[in-house]
This record gives structure tokens, sequence and C-alpha cells, in this order.
């Protein structure tokens, strides 16, 4: 029901059911990562271990220029889990326009100092970051 798929959609640490072996789409989607690399399910908590790393490595440093990130609502929810030190609970109330930039201000030793979206019309409440 409703309310189950919202856990796994919102929640931290819990993944969804794996995706079946016979499953008409399984191939489609993984025929090219290596075998071993593609999960069955995932959960934020999957995605927030590969995208900080990532972040960390590549992006972090350049944020002192000027950084645009187009990502998928989870990737996002992570890169903002880690911004905006949100803990495992109050993850799941974080929403996340689609198509409504958010823009983040930064001091020079890279600490998060304001956010907010460019088209305020269609901005949801952020959580208040620590």
């Amino acid at each position: 029901g409703k309310e189950k798929v919202k856990i796994w959609r919102r929640s931290f640490d819990i993944a969804p059911p794996a995706m079946k072996d016979d499953h008409p789409y399984k191939n489609h989607v993984s025929s090219n990562i290596p075998e071993g690399k593609m999960l069955s399910s995932e959960s934020l908590k999957d995605t927030f271990d590969r995208v900080i790393p990532y972040f960390k490595k590549y992006v972090e440093k350049k944020i002192k220029e000027n950084v645009m990130i187009s990502a998928h609502g989870n990737s996002f929810r992570s890169l903002c889990k880690y911004l905006f030190n949100i803990d495992d609970q109050e993850i799941s109330k974080l929403e996340i326009p689609t198509g409504n930039p958010l823009i983040l201000k930064f001091d020079k030793n890279i600490k998060l100092l304001d956010a907010k979206y460019l088209d305020k019309e269609r901005s949801k409440d952020l959580i208040i970051f620590n």
C-alpha cells in the first residue's frame, strides 16, 4: 500500500524488495553494468554511500567556483542529507520540488551558509540545517 511505498521511498536505510531475476526490465537496465555491481534493490543509504564519496572527491573542492549539479531525486536527497547534516529519521521529511533550482551559498571553508529555491512560489520548506 501507499504507506509501505512511502517507507521505501523516504526512509534512509529501508530498501524496497529486490528486483527478481526474471523481471522484464532487469536485463534492459543492467546490461552495461559489470557483474556484481548492480544492486537488486537500493535504499537511500546505498545511494548516499555512492554519492557522497564522489561529491567529496570531484565536486566539493570546486565549491569555491560556480557549480551546478543536476541529479536524480535520491542522489540529490543524499547530497542534501550530507550538506544539511540531516539525521537518518529527519531525511524522510525532505521534499524536493522537481525543476526548481536550489541555490546554496558556502563560505571560504565550504561551510553551508544559506539555501533557497530560485522559484519561491514552487519552493518546499527546507529542513533547517545545523
